[in-house]
């Protein structure tokens, strides 16, 4: 399991992507959409989008996917979540291991306060759980 620590950098709407987005990330950013720099920072993203048409179930786009620091995608993948006080688990399937380059998961501890912690578990609950 690869361990950081995070805050909730963005959770909501995105309506210019027609998404809800949970992001999660080792240090401050900018805005909802600086996942995509790279760099040394660990973040995850996880997002379901939204208004999903023919085409996109068509093309596999209407299940959530996962986006790390790296900009590397990979759609479902996660086994199980769990929030145990403030540390968030995330177990990826084995595919989800190979495409996003991690051992088996996330262990990531939140530097949230409570009621993010709320949030964090609502996203997922949105997101992962349907």
């Amino acid at each position: 399991m690869k361990f950081f620590t995070a805050t909730v950098c963005f959770v909501g709407e995105q309506h210019a992507e027609r998404c809800f987005r949970l992001m999660l990330g080792d240090r401050d950013v900018e805005n909802e959409n600086d996942i995509n720099t790279g760099g040394d920072a660990a973040r995850v993203v996880i997002q379901l989008l939204e208004g999903v048409d023919a085409e996109d179930r068509q093309q596999g786009l209407d299940v959530y996917s996962v986006r790390t620091h790296s900009s590397v995608r990979h759609h479902n993948g996660i086994a199980a979540w769990r929030i145990d006080g403030t540390r968030l688990t995330l177990e990826f399937t084995s595919k989800a291991c190979r495409v996003l380059d991690v051992d088996d998961g996330f262990v990531i501890e939140l530097l949230p306060v409570a009621a993010q912690l709320e949030q964090i578990r609502a996203a997922l609950s949105r997101i992962v759980d349907g």
